[in-house]
């Protein structure tokens, strides 16, 4: 059963579960239109879930790390928290349930389910982005330090470059 499962998983996670997702939003995607974009209440969902939610959580790890006296761990930076603070933004769950109980105007209702859809869109494929780029990033500086680190054990103790013994 768990060979099955840890087969079964990927697809869960990464196909069954988005769309059943997507199913359960209550979106009518036959009433879109692109003039939705455009919508007051749209626009303020997608600034407040792709600005306001990664905004928010960088201040406070700003503000917690400098003012409030607590450490990140060792070699990360407040600015490393950004790709996850995008991903953030991605207000799936939460965000749809208070989407459908805040108005009582189905019209409404459904313009701001929209918004949150799209603002979601918009955080996954901008925090994909960043991941991406910062996972590169990570990469290049830790093979930088075990060249470094390789570099440091072929010089003996006179600064003389001896030729490293790996195999």
């Amino acid at each position: 059963a768990e060979r099955y499962a840890n087969k079964l998983q990927p697809f869960s996670a990464l196909l069954a579960l988005p769309i059943f997702a997507l199913f359960a939003t209550g979106v009518h995607f036959e009433s879109m239109s692109p003039l939705l974009l455009a919508s007051p209440l749209v626009i303020a969902l997608i600034v407040a879930l792709v600005v306001g939610k990664p905004l928010g959580i960088i201040t406070t790890a700003w503000l917690s790390t400098h003012v409030g006296g607590l450490k990140m761990a060792k070699g990360l930076r407040v600015r490393d928290m950004i790709p996850a603070a995008v991903a953030c933004g991605i207000g799936f769950t939460v965000s749809f349930l208070i989407a459908s109980l805040a108005y009582k105007n189905a019209e409404l209702s459904a313009e701001a389910r929209f918004g949150v859809l799209v603002a979601s869109l918009i955080a996954a494929a901008i925090s994909g982005v960043l991941l991406s780029r910062q996972s590169k990033r990570f990469e290049k500086t830790a093979a930088a330090a075990a060249a470094d680190a390789e570099d440091d054990e072929s010089i003996d103790g006179d600064g003389i470059g001896q030729p490293s013994h790996t195999t």
